[in-house]
């Protein structure tokens, strides 16, 4: 999978074409966006308000389009992330969020892990909490599989997309919780 780290201050930075809409996906109505063609942002639901306003903030210097919703091209980009096939993404965030969203890649489907082995795997053992912030604040859902972290009781923990969701997308890849 072809990934581009970059920190916020860079990505403020950059310029381009920022496409992004409204998804209709088995989810339900589904919020994605891409940077050139790459996608930088994909949310399975509208909650979080003021989407569009928090990537023009993220991309100041992009030129800015909103799709019609199940635009053609975004939704076939969608289909892929959801049938879990490989596609370039551009991901933001701190060293941190990088090596923990790294960890997370390579978690198999189908399986989970802990917090706290994530946090291991970052190699900052003692940093759970931060691990579980940077896992929190993936932007990409599903390509970056934030869902396959549960709590180390067994607990399947929260989800930035709802429990529901992460739930769906477990059963999905086999995993018996």
């Amino acid at each position: 999978m072809e990934i581009n780290y970059f920190s916020p201050q860079q990505a403020a930075q950059l310029s381009g074409q920022l496409i992004c809409g409204e998804v209709t996906t088995a989810f339900g109505v589904c919020y994605a966006a891409m940077l050139d063609g790459v996608l930088c942002y994909f949310a399975l639901s509208l909650a979080e308000p003021e989407i569009a306003a928090q990537l023009k903030k993220r991309w100041p210097k992009t030129q800015y389009q909103s799709v019609a919703k199940d635009n053609p091209h975004l939704f076939a980009v969608v289909q892929t992330v959801l049938e879990k096939k490989s596609i370039p993404l551009i991901l933001v965030g701190t060293e941190f969020q990088q090596q923990i969203w790294q960890a997370l890649l390579a978690i198999p489907a189908g399986s989970v892990i802990s917090y706290q082995t994530l946090a291991k795997q970052a190699e900052k053992p003692k940093a759970i909490r931060a691990a579980a912030s940077a896992v929190a604040n993936n932007l990409i859902a599903v390509a970056v599989p934030c869902h396959r972290v549960i709590r180390a009781s067994g607990a399947i923990g929260q989800y930035r997309w709802g429990v529901d969701n992460k739930r769906k997308l477990l059963q999905q890849e086999g995993c018996v919780l």
